[in-house]
């Protein structure tokens, strides 16, 4: 029997990338606010850092609480898919791939580490550019409010001006 709760459901690979991909994608909403804060906080190198909870405040006054968890959400859920979701959802599939059901206790070191990299690079392909079209979301909601762009906006209009 292969391993997994949606493969024991009938489903394969596409049932494992959903399972992860939603997991990861609630795991980083929940965390969406850390990863805004620290993307400022990286970007003040040249001035003394603030402390997290200042930066809170000031983001808090410029945007709301609701900032924290507006800032480029559709793009950390697309990464959530292309990264976790593809890794973790394909690597089994890469794993088993040519084995018989019995061969598959007896995959060796190489096989599983060549599956990783297999899952593991082309989750990391795709997810590069989702990421630069993020970090520059994240930076542009530093910005002072007559310069922002709207809280709502997508990587769209962004990822052309990368």
């Amino acid at each position: 029997p292969k391993a997994g709760f949606f493969r024991h459901m009938g489903g394969g690979a596409g049932y494992e990338v959903l399972a992860s991909g939603i997991g990861s994608a609630i795991t980083d909403t929940i965390f969406n606010p850390l990863e805004l804060l620290k993307i400022q906080r990286q970007l003040r190198h040249h001035h003394k850092p603030k402390p997290i909870l200042e930066a809170a405040e000031s983001i808090r006054k410029r945007g709301g609480l609701r900032l924290l968890w507006t800032v480029a959400l559709p793009e950390t859920w697309i990464r959530s898919f292309a990264v976790t979701g593809l890794r973790i959802g394909l690597y089994p599939s890469f794993r088993d791939a040519g084995s018989a059901d019995g061969e598959q206790q007896q995959q060796t070191f190489a096989r599983k580490a060549a599956a990783g990299m297999m899952a593991g690079g082309l989750s990391a392909g795709l997810a590069n550019p989702i990421d630069q079209v993020r970090t520059r979301l994240y930076a542009q909601a530093a910005v002072p409010v007559p310069s922002r762009p709207s809280t709502h906006q997508t990587g769209l209009g962004i990822a052309t001006s990368i």
